[in-house]
């Protein structure tokens, strides 16, 4: 009876928090900041830009 019940609760905690990052996912937030803007440290804007500055050298983009 009480691994049912411990199960029960694993499942429910599972569900809430693959619940949570679909409905911040449906918001536009990405899933490693939260959307904290002000503890940022722009990881994935600074990313994005090198990319960029590369593919306007001409240097091909690698997958990551």
């Amino acid at each position: 009876m009480g691994t049912v019940i411990v199960s029960l609760l694993l499942l429910a905690l599972v569900s809430g928090v693959i619940a949570s990052i679909i409905k911040d996912k449906r918001k536009g937030r990405h899933p490693s900041c939260g959307g904290h803007c002000g503890s940022c440290g722009h990881v994935c804007s600074a990313y994005q830009k090198t990319m960029a500055i590369l593919e306007n050298q001409g240097i091909q983009k690698q997958s990551r």
